[in-house]
Protein backbone atom coordinates (compact mmCIF):
# COMPACT_ATOMS: atom_id res chain seq x y z
CA UNK A 1 0.00 0.00 0.00
CA UNK A 2 1.32 3.44 -0.99
CA UNK A 3 2.34 5.52 2.01
CA UNK A 4 0.80 8.97 2.27
CA UNK A 5 3.48 11.72 2.45
CA UNK A 6 3.73 13.44 5.81
CA UNK A 7 2.86 16.86 4.38
CA UNK A 8 -0.47 15.54 3.16
CA UNK A 9 -1.13 14.19 6.65
CA UNK A 10 -0.17 17.55 8.17
CA UNK A 11 -2.40 19.60 5.83
CA UNK A 12 -5.24 17.31 4.78
CA UNK A 13 -7.77 20.08 4.19
CA UNK A 14 -5.40 21.99 1.93
CA UNK A 15 -4.72 18.97 -0.26
CA UNK A 16 -8.42 18.13 -0.32
CA UNK A 17 -9.04 21.69 -1.53
CA UNK A 18 -6.39 21.26 -4.25
CA UNK A 19 -8.31 18.26 -5.56
CA UNK A 20 -11.52 20.23 -5.96
CA UNK A 21 -12.64 21.34 -9.45
CA UNK A 22 -10.71 24.26 -10.92
CA UNK A 23 -13.69 26.62 -10.82
CA UNK A 24 -14.22 25.98 -7.11
CA UNK A 25 -10.56 26.63 -6.32
CA UNK A 26 -10.55 29.92 -8.22
CA UNK A 27 -13.89 30.94 -6.67
CA UNK A 28 -12.65 30.34 -3.10
CA UNK A 29 -9.24 31.90 -3.78
CA UNK A 30 -10.92 35.03 -5.14
CA UNK A 31 -12.81 35.66 -1.92
CA UNK A 32 -9.86 34.75 0.30
CA UNK A 33 -7.66 37.29 -1.51
CA UNK A 34 -10.32 39.99 -1.06
CA UNK A 35 -10.60 39.11 2.64
CA UNK A 36 -6.84 39.40 3.09
CA UNK A 37 -6.83 42.74 1.27
CA UNK A 38 -9.54 44.02 3.62
CA UNK A 39 -7.45 42.98 6.63
CA UNK A 40 -4.31 44.67 5.31
CA UNK A 41 -6.22 47.88 4.54
CA UNK A 42 -7.71 48.02 8.05
CA UNK A 43 -4.38 47.29 9.73
CA UNK A 44 -2.36 49.77 7.68
CA UNK A 45 -4.94 52.58 7.44
CA UNK A 46 -7.73 52.12 10.01
CA UNK A 47 -10.77 54.16 9.07
CA UNK A 48 -9.62 54.83 5.50
CA UNK A 49 -12.42 54.40 2.92
CA UNK A 50 -14.62 52.96 5.67
CA UNK A 51 -18.05 53.63 7.12
CA UNK A 52 -17.37 51.27 10.01
CA UNK A 53 -16.65 54.22 12.39
CA UNK A 54 -20.32 55.18 11.96
CA UNK A 55 -21.40 51.70 13.08
CA UNK A 56 -18.81 51.73 15.86
CA UNK A 57 -19.96 55.04 17.35
CA UNK A 58 -23.64 54.14 17.10
CA UNK A 59 -23.09 50.81 18.87
CA UNK A 60 -21.37 52.44 21.81
CA UNK A 61 -23.82 55.37 21.88
CA UNK A 62 -26.61 52.86 22.41
CA UNK A 63 -25.08 51.65 25.65
CA UNK A 64 -24.20 55.19 26.70
CA UNK A 65 -27.85 56.18 26.09
CA UNK A 66 -26.85 58.90 23.64
CA UNK A 67 -28.58 59.60 20.35
CA UNK A 68 -27.50 57.39 17.47
CA UNK A 69 -28.28 59.96 14.78
CA UNK A 70 -25.63 62.64 15.07
CA UNK A 71 -23.54 63.08 11.95
CA UNK A 72 -20.14 61.42 12.20
CA UNK A 73 -17.31 63.88 11.40
CA UNK A 74 -16.23 63.62 7.75
CA UNK A 75 -18.56 60.64 7.16
CA UNK A 76 -22.31 60.30 7.40
CA UNK A 77 -25.26 59.69 9.68
CA UNK A 78 -26.11 56.33 11.12
CA UNK A 79 -29.04 55.56 8.80
CA UNK A 80 -30.26 52.29 10.32
CA UNK A 81 -32.98 51.49 12.87
CA UNK A 82 -31.82 51.42 16.52
CA UNK A 83 -31.88 47.61 16.57
CA UNK A 84 -29.06 47.66 14.00
CA UNK A 85 -26.77 49.26 16.58
CA UNK A 86 -27.08 46.05 18.59
CA UNK A 87 -26.34 44.00 15.49
CA UNK A 88 -23.07 45.87 14.91
CA UNK A 89 -22.06 45.81 18.58
CA UNK A 90 -20.27 42.39 18.56
CA UNK A 91 -17.94 43.77 15.91
CA UNK A 92 -17.53 47.10 17.73
CA UNK A 93 -16.30 45.16 20.77
CA UNK A 94 -13.11 44.33 18.87
CA UNK A 95 -12.22 47.98 18.42
CA UNK A 96 -11.82 50.28 15.42
CA UNK A 97 -9.06 48.16 13.85
CA UNK A 98 -10.07 44.52 14.30
CA UNK A 99 -13.79 45.28 14.26
CA UNK A 100 -13.97 46.26 10.58
CA UNK A 101 -11.83 43.26 9.62
CA UNK A 102 -14.25 40.84 11.28
CA UNK A 103 -17.26 42.72 9.93
CA UNK A 104 -15.79 42.64 6.41
CA UNK A 105 -15.03 38.93 6.66
CA UNK A 106 -18.52 38.21 7.94
CA UNK A 107 -20.14 40.13 5.06
CA UNK A 108 -17.78 38.61 2.53
CA UNK A 109 -18.32 35.04 3.74
CA UNK A 110 -22.11 35.31 3.75
CA UNK A 111 -22.08 36.94 0.33
CA UNK A 112 -19.83 34.23 -1.15
CA UNK A 113 -22.01 31.51 0.36
CA UNK A 114 -25.14 33.05 -1.14
CA UNK A 115 -23.42 33.21 -4.54
CA UNK A 116 -22.43 29.55 -4.34
CA UNK A 117 -25.94 28.47 -3.36
CA UNK A 118 -27.54 30.59 -6.07
CA UNK A 119 -25.24 29.11 -8.69
CA UNK A 120 -25.93 25.56 -7.54
CA UNK A 121 -29.69 26.08 -7.49
CA UNK A 122 -30.22 27.82 -10.84
CA UNK A 123 -27.16 27.51 -13.06
CA UNK A 124 -25.61 24.12 -12.34
CA UNK A 125 -28.21 21.74 -10.86
CA UNK A 126 -26.83 18.21 -10.76
CA UNK A 127 -23.45 19.14 -12.29
CA UNK A 128 -21.17 18.65 -9.32
CA UNK A 129 -18.24 16.87 -10.99
CA UNK A 130 -17.36 19.22 -13.82
CA UNK A 131 -14.57 21.80 -13.72
CA UNK A 132 -17.09 24.37 -12.52
CA UNK A 133 -15.67 27.18 -14.60
CA UNK A 134 -19.15 28.68 -14.60
CA UNK A 135 -18.91 29.14 -10.83
CA UNK A 136 -15.63 30.97 -11.30
CA UNK A 137 -17.15 33.37 -13.84
CA UNK A 138 -20.27 33.79 -11.71
CA UNK A 139 -18.21 34.67 -8.63
CA UNK A 140 -16.11 37.15 -10.58
CA UNK A 141 -19.15 38.97 -11.98
CA UNK A 142 -20.90 39.06 -8.60
CA UNK A 143 -17.75 40.32 -6.90
CA UNK A 144 -17.33 43.18 -9.40
CA UNK A 145 -20.73 44.57 -8.46
CA UNK A 146 -20.32 44.15 -4.70
CA UNK A 147 -16.67 45.04 -4.19
CA UNK A 148 -17.18 48.80 -3.86
CA UNK A 149 -19.57 48.32 -0.92
CA UNK A 150 -17.49 45.54 0.66
CA UNK A 151 -14.31 47.62 0.40
CA UNK A 152 -15.72 50.48 2.47
CA UNK A 153 -17.57 48.11 4.84
CA UNK A 154 -21.11 49.01 3.81
CA UNK A 155 -23.88 46.50 4.49
CA UNK A 156 -25.32 46.17 0.97
CA UNK A 157 -23.54 42.91 0.14
CA UNK A 158 -24.69 41.41 3.44
CA UNK A 159 -28.28 42.49 2.87
CA UNK A 160 -28.22 41.12 -0.68
CA UNK A 161 -26.88 37.83 0.65
CA UNK A 162 -29.69 37.63 3.23
CA UNK A 163 -32.31 38.22 0.52
CA UNK A 164 -30.86 35.53 -1.76
CA UNK A 165 -30.48 33.01 1.06
CA UNK A 166 -34.05 33.68 2.15
CA UNK A 167 -35.34 33.21 -1.39
CA UNK A 168 -33.44 29.91 -1.70
CA UNK A 169 -34.93 28.72 1.60
CA UNK A 170 -38.43 29.60 0.39
CA UNK A 171 -37.60 27.52 -2.69
CA UNK A 172 -36.76 24.60 -0.36
CA UNK A 173 -39.83 25.33 1.82
CA UNK A 174 -37.76 26.15 4.89
CA UNK A 175 -40.16 28.85 5.97
CA UNK A 176 -38.81 29.73 9.41
CA UNK A 177 -35.21 30.10 8.29
CA UNK A 178 -36.30 32.12 5.25
CA UNK A 179 -38.27 34.45 7.53
CA UNK A 180 -35.17 34.92 9.70
CA UNK A 181 -33.05 35.89 6.70
CA UNK A 182 -35.69 38.30 5.41
CA UNK A 183 -36.17 39.79 8.88
CA UNK A 184 -32.43 40.47 9.16
CA UNK A 185 -32.48 42.24 5.80
CA UNK A 186 -35.49 44.41 6.76
CA UNK A 187 -34.01 45.36 10.14
CA UNK A 188 -30.87 46.60 8.40
CA UNK A 189 -32.59 48.17 5.37
CA UNK A 190 -36.39 48.52 5.63
CA UNK A 191 -36.56 49.68 2.01
CA UNK A 192 -36.11 46.07 0.81
CA UNK A 193 -39.71 45.36 1.86
CA UNK A 194 -41.26 45.96 -1.62
CA UNK A 195 -39.16 43.22 -3.30
CA UNK A 196 -40.14 40.84 -0.51
CA UNK A 197 -43.81 41.65 -1.09
CA UNK A 198 -43.41 40.59 -4.73
CA UNK A 199 -41.63 37.40 -3.74
CA UNK A 200 -44.31 36.53 -1.16
CA UNK A 201 -47.10 36.54 -3.77
CA UNK A 202 -46.50 32.82 -4.32
CA UNK A 203 -46.72 31.87 -0.63
CA UNK A 204 -48.78 34.52 1.17
CA UNK A 205 -49.94 32.19 3.94
CA UNK A 206 -46.50 30.83 4.78
CA UNK A 207 -44.74 34.21 4.78
CA UNK A 208 -47.67 36.51 5.52
CA UNK A 209 -47.45 35.99 9.29
CA UNK A 210 -43.87 34.81 9.80
CA UNK A 211 -42.28 37.90 8.31
CA UNK A 212 -44.33 40.52 10.23
CA UNK A 213 -43.83 38.53 13.42
CA UNK A 214 -40.07 38.36 12.88
CA UNK A 215 -39.84 42.10 12.16
CA UNK A 216 -41.91 42.90 15.26
CA UNK A 217 -39.72 40.72 17.48
CA UNK A 218 -36.62 42.30 15.95
CA UNK A 219 -37.77 45.85 16.56
CA UNK A 220 -38.68 44.96 20.16
CA UNK A 221 -35.36 43.20 20.84
CA UNK A 222 -33.68 46.40 22.17
CA UNK A 223 -36.08 46.23 25.14
CA UNK A 224 -33.91 43.40 26.44
CA UNK A 225 -31.02 45.84 26.87
CA UNK A 226 -32.53 49.21 27.85
CA UNK A 227 -35.61 50.57 29.64
CA UNK A 228 -38.70 51.14 27.47
CA UNK A 229 -38.43 54.94 27.66
CA UNK A 230 -34.87 54.87 26.29
CA UNK A 231 -35.83 52.49 23.49
CA UNK A 232 -38.87 54.59 22.59
CA UNK A 233 -36.75 57.74 22.56
CA UNK A 234 -34.20 56.17 20.19
CA UNK A 235 -36.96 55.07 17.80
CA UNK A 236 -38.38 58.59 17.89
CA UNK A 237 -34.93 59.92 17.05
CA UNK A 238 -34.78 57.50 14.12
CA UNK A 239 -38.17 58.61 12.79
CA UNK A 240 -37.19 62.27 13.12
CA UNK A 241 -33.95 61.53 11.29
CA UNK A 242 -35.92 59.89 8.44
CA UNK A 243 -38.23 62.89 8.26
CA UNK A 244 -35.37 65.43 8.27
CA UNK A 245 -33.35 63.61 5.59
CA UNK A 246 -36.32 62.48 3.48
CA UNK A 247 -35.51 62.98 -0.19
CA UNK A 248 -31.98 64.18 0.54
CA UNK A 249 -29.68 63.94 -2.48
CA UNK A 250 -25.97 63.78 -3.16
CA UNK A 251 -23.91 63.53 -6.37
CA UNK A 252 -23.29 59.79 -6.11
CA UNK A 253 -26.95 58.87 -6.64
CA UNK A 254 -27.76 56.99 -9.85
CA UNK A 255 -31.54 56.43 -9.75
CA UNK A 256 -34.38 57.36 -12.11
CA UNK A 257 -34.52 60.93 -10.78
CA UNK A 258 -30.83 61.40 -11.51
CA UNK A 259 -31.42 59.94 -15.01
CA UNK A 260 -34.12 62.54 -15.61
CA UNK A 261 -31.83 65.37 -14.45
CA UNK A 262 -29.00 64.16 -16.68
CA UNK A 263 -31.36 63.77 -19.63
CA UNK A 264 -32.78 67.26 -19.10
CA UNK A 265 -29.31 68.75 -18.85
CA UNK A 266 -28.16 67.06 -22.08
CA UNK A 267 -31.17 67.47 -24.34
CA UNK A 268 -33.39 70.15 -22.82
CA UNK A 269 -30.71 72.50 -21.58
CA UNK A 270 -31.80 72.55 -17.92
CA UNK A 271 -29.33 72.72 -15.01
CA UNK A 272 -28.02 69.46 -13.56
CA UNK A 273 -25.47 70.01 -10.82
CA UNK A 274 -27.43 72.47 -8.62
CA UNK A 275 -30.19 69.89 -8.23
CA UNK A 276 -27.89 67.19 -6.87
CA UNK A 277 -28.26 68.34 -3.30
CA UNK A 278 -31.92 69.35 -3.42
CA UNK A 279 -34.82 67.42 -2.00
CA UNK A 280 -36.86 65.93 -4.85
CA UNK A 281 -39.67 68.47 -5.48
CA UNK A 282 -41.42 66.77 -8.38
CA UNK A 283 -44.81 65.22 -7.63
CA UNK A 284 -44.69 63.51 -11.01
CA UNK A 285 -41.65 61.51 -9.89
CA UNK A 286 -43.44 60.43 -6.71
CA UNK A 287 -46.38 59.26 -8.77
CA UNK A 288 -44.02 57.42 -11.11
CA UNK A 289 -42.54 55.55 -8.13
CA UNK A 290 -45.98 54.29 -7.14
CA UNK A 291 -47.08 53.59 -10.72
CA UNK A 292 -43.93 51.63 -11.56
CA UNK A 293 -44.29 49.64 -8.35
CA UNK A 294 -47.85 48.73 -9.29
CA UNK A 295 -46.66 47.69 -12.76
CA UNK A 296 -44.10 45.35 -11.18
CA UNK A 297 -46.76 43.89 -8.89
CA UNK A 298 -49.09 43.36 -11.86
CA UNK A 299 -46.28 41.67 -13.81
CA UNK A 300 -45.62 39.27 -10.95
CA UNK A 301 -49.34 38.44 -10.68
CA UNK A 302 -49.40 37.82 -14.44
CA UNK A 303 -46.43 35.46 -14.15
CA UNK A 304 -48.29 33.62 -11.42
CA UNK A 305 -51.51 33.32 -13.43
CA UNK A 306 -49.64 32.15 -16.53
CA UNK A 307 -48.06 29.31 -14.57
CA UNK A 308 -44.41 30.33 -14.36
CA UNK A 309 -42.27 27.60 -12.83
CA UNK A 310 -42.27 27.98 -9.05
CA UNK A 311 -38.50 28.20 -8.61
CA UNK A 312 -38.12 30.64 -11.46
CA UNK A 313 -41.00 32.71 -10.09
CA UNK A 314 -39.22 33.17 -6.76
CA UNK A 315 -35.94 34.15 -8.40
CA UNK A 316 -37.44 36.48 -10.99
CA UNK A 317 -39.88 38.24 -8.67
CA UNK A 318 -37.03 39.04 -6.26
CA UNK A 319 -34.90 40.24 -9.19
CA UNK A 320 -37.69 42.46 -10.52
CA UNK A 321 -38.31 43.97 -7.08
CA UNK A 322 -34.64 44.80 -6.62
CA UNK A 323 -34.43 46.32 -10.11
CA UNK A 324 -37.33 48.58 -9.13
CA UNK A 325 -35.49 49.46 -5.93
CA UNK A 326 -32.38 50.40 -7.89
CA UNK A 327 -34.36 52.84 -10.04
CA UNK A 328 -36.95 54.22 -7.63
CA UNK A 329 -35.69 53.41 -4.14
CA UNK A 330 -33.86 55.86 -1.86
CA UNK A 331 -30.09 56.41 -1.90
CA UNK A 332 -29.18 54.30 -4.93
CA UNK A 333 -25.47 54.69 -5.69
CA UNK A 334 -22.80 52.42 -7.16
CA UNK A 335 -22.09 50.46 -3.92
CA UNK A 336 -25.84 49.78 -3.58
CA UNK A 337 -25.54 47.31 -6.46
CA UNK A 338 -24.05 44.84 -4.02
CA UNK A 339 -27.72 44.06 -3.35
CA UNK A 340 -28.27 42.78 -6.86
CA UNK A 341 -24.88 41.88 -8.36
CA UNK A 342 -25.37 38.08 -7.94
CA UNK A 343 -28.67 38.37 -9.79
CA UNK A 344 -27.00 40.35 -12.58
CA UNK A 345 -24.42 37.56 -12.81
CA UNK A 346 -27.19 34.94 -12.92
CA UNK A 347 -29.00 36.74 -15.73
CA UNK A 348 -25.82 37.12 -17.76
CA UNK A 349 -24.86 33.44 -17.52
CA UNK A 350 -28.45 32.39 -18.19
CA UNK A 351 -28.53 34.50 -21.34
CA UNK A 352 -25.28 32.91 -22.47
CA UNK A 353 -26.64 29.40 -22.20
CA UNK A 354 -26.22 28.32 -18.57
CA UNK A 355 -29.08 26.99 -16.50
CA UNK A 356 -32.76 26.50 -17.16
CA UNK A 357 -33.58 29.69 -19.05
CA UNK A 358 -31.32 29.20 -22.09
CA UNK A 359 -32.70 31.26 -24.99
CA UNK A 360 -33.29 29.74 -28.42
CA UNK A 361 -30.71 30.01 -31.15
CA UNK A 362 -30.72 32.83 -33.63
CA UNK A 363 -31.86 36.40 -33.11
CA UNK A 364 -33.32 35.89 -29.63
CA UNK A 365 -30.06 34.49 -28.32
CA UNK A 366 -28.03 37.35 -29.80
CA UNK A 367 -30.48 39.91 -28.38
CA UNK A 368 -30.36 38.37 -24.91
CA UNK A 369 -26.59 38.32 -24.90
CA UNK A 370 -26.43 41.92 -26.08
CA UNK A 371 -28.89 43.09 -23.42
CA UNK A 372 -27.19 41.36 -20.48
CA UNK A 373 -23.64 42.12 -21.59
CA UNK A 374 -24.52 45.78 -22.20
CA UNK A 375 -26.19 45.94 -18.80
CA UNK A 376 -23.09 44.59 -17.08
CA UNK A 377 -20.77 46.99 -18.89
CA UNK A 378 -23.01 49.99 -18.21
CA UNK A 379 -23.45 49.22 -14.50
CA UNK A 380 -20.17 47.64 -13.42
CA UNK A 381 -17.69 49.38 -15.76
CA UNK A 382 -19.09 52.69 -17.01
CA UNK A 383 -20.96 53.25 -13.73
CA UNK A 384 -17.85 52.79 -11.60
CA UNK A 385 -16.87 56.12 -10.02
CA UNK A 386 -13.29 56.35 -11.39
CA UNK A 387 -14.66 55.64 -14.87
CA UNK A 388 -17.36 58.27 -14.46
CA UNK A 389 -14.84 60.87 -13.28
CA UNK A 390 -12.67 60.15 -16.31
CA UNK A 391 -15.37 59.89 -19.02
CA UNK A 392 -18.17 62.24 -17.89
CA UNK A 393 -16.36 65.54 -18.66
CA UNK A 394 -15.85 64.38 -22.26
CA UNK A 395 -19.06 62.37 -22.69
CA UNK A 396 -21.67 63.56 -20.16
CA UNK A 397 -24.27 61.12 -21.47
CA UNK A 398 -22.33 58.40 -19.62
CA UNK A 399 -23.87 59.74 -16.42
CA UNK A 400 -26.91 57.72 -17.53
CA UNK A 401 -24.92 54.45 -17.63
CA UNK A 402 -26.26 52.84 -14.44
CA UNK A 403 -29.99 53.66 -14.88
CA UNK A 404 -29.79 52.59 -18.53
CA UNK A 405 -28.10 49.33 -17.53
CA UNK A 406 -30.90 48.59 -15.06
CA UNK A 407 -33.53 49.24 -17.74
CA UNK A 408 -31.77 46.93 -20.24
CA UNK A 409 -31.58 44.15 -17.68
CA UNK A 410 -35.28 44.59 -16.86
CA UNK A 411 -36.10 44.29 -20.57
CA UNK A 412 -34.17 41.02 -20.73
CA UNK A 413 -35.92 39.76 -17.60
CA UNK A 414 -39.41 40.40 -19.00
CA UNK A 415 -38.56 38.93 -22.42
CA UNK A 416 -36.84 35.84 -21.03
CA UNK A 417 -39.63 35.17 -18.53
CA UNK A 418 -42.27 35.40 -21.25
CA UNK A 419 -40.25 33.02 -23.42
CA UNK A 420 -39.84 30.60 -20.51
CA UNK A 421 -43.60 30.54 -19.86
CA UNK A 422 -44.42 30.01 -23.54
CA UNK A 423 -41.82 27.27 -23.83
CA UNK A 424 -43.27 25.43 -20.83
CA UNK A 425 -46.78 25.70 -22.29
CA UNK A 426 -45.64 24.40 -25.67
CA UNK A 427 -43.91 21.45 -24.02
CA UNK A 428 -47.09 20.64 -22.09
CA UNK A 429 -49.26 20.77 -25.23
CA UNK A 430 -46.89 18.87 -27.53
CA UNK A 431 -44.53 16.52 -25.63
CA UNK A 432 -41.13 15.64 -27.04
CA UNK A 433 -41.58 12.77 -29.54
CA UNK A 434 -38.19 11.30 -28.63
CA UNK A 435 -39.31 11.10 -24.99
CA UNK A 436 -42.53 9.36 -26.04
CA UNK A 437 -40.61 6.77 -28.06
CA UNK A 438 -38.34 6.08 -25.11
CA UNK A 439 -41.26 5.30 -22.79
CA UNK A 440 -42.03 1.55 -22.34
CA UNK A 441 -45.30 0.36 -23.83
CA UNK A 442 -47.70 -1.24 -21.35
CA UNK A 443 -49.00 -4.70 -22.42
CA UNK A 444 -52.20 -6.37 -21.29
CA UNK A 445 -52.18 -9.92 -19.95
CA UNK A 446 -52.99 -11.58 -23.31
CA UNK A 447 -50.24 -9.66 -25.12
CA UNK A 448 -47.78 -10.47 -22.35
CA UNK A 449 -48.60 -14.18 -22.47
CA UNK A 450 -48.15 -14.21 -26.25
CA UNK A 451 -44.84 -12.46 -25.97
CA UNK A 452 -43.59 -14.98 -23.40
CA UNK A 453 -44.76 -17.93 -25.56
CA UNK A 454 -42.99 -16.50 -28.57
Amino acid sequence: MRQVPFWQKAFPHFFAFCNRPLGVRVFVTLWVVIGLALAVKSLVKPGSHSVFPVYYNASWNWWLEETLYLRHPQLDYFRYPPVAALFFFPFALFGPTMGPILWGWFSLGLFAWSCQRLYEAFLAPGRRDEKRLGLMVFGLLAMLGALAGIWNYQSNALIGALLILGMLDVKERRWNRAACYFTGAILLKPTVLPPLVLLSVLHPWQMGWRLPLGVLVGFLAPLLTKPPEIVLWQYQEWLEHLRDTHGERWPGFRDAWFAWLAFREQWLGGPLWPFFWDVIPNLVYRVSQIASGLVCFAAVLLWYRRGLNRDQFLLRSLTLGLLWLMLFGPATEFPTFGLISPLLAWGTLAAWGKGESSPPSGGARRTDRWLTASSLVLILVLGWRPTVVWIAPHLPIMLLAIPLGVVLFAIWLFADTDRLIRSARSAAVSPDPDALQAQPVALNSTQAAGAVAA
